[in-house]
């Protein structure tokens, strides 16, 4: 998992330098190998979706956005047990509600926001 968490970093400093499509290059590799070592549902699995759902909102992908955030969404409430008890939980969910801003659903924003 150290490669895979370097991965990450790198996708972090990537996105941070604004080489969105190698951030995602190597965030989508950091995916691939916490989803074999650590499995689907865990913590950092959803860490590395959250960031890929960051990327796709930069790049305009709202729709890849909202799917990278629904799928860490689900992995963090699952591993909290509570949706509103967790930090990143409220992130994911803000996330999201900044994204279907973005799109102009102003209402499942405000849902989305509330919830956070």
């Amino acid at each position: 998992t150290n490669y895979a968490e370097c991965m990450h970093n790198l996708g972090v400093l990537y996105r941070q330098c604004g080489s969105l499509d190698e951030a995602m290059s190597a965030y989508t590799e950091a995916l691939r190998i916490r989803k074999v070592v650590l499995g689907p549902d865990h913590v950092q699995v959803a860490q590395t979706l959250h960031n890929i759902g960051i990327v796709h909102c930069e790049k305009g992908n709202h729709d890849d956005a909202i799917r990278a955030y629904a799928q860490a969404l689900r992995v963090r409430q699952q591993v909290t047990g509570d949706k509103q008890a967790d930090f990143a939980v409220a992130q994911t969910l803000h996330n999201i509600g900044v994204v279907l801003r973005q799109k102009g659903d102003t209402d499942v924003a405000m849902v989305a926001f509330t919830e956070a």
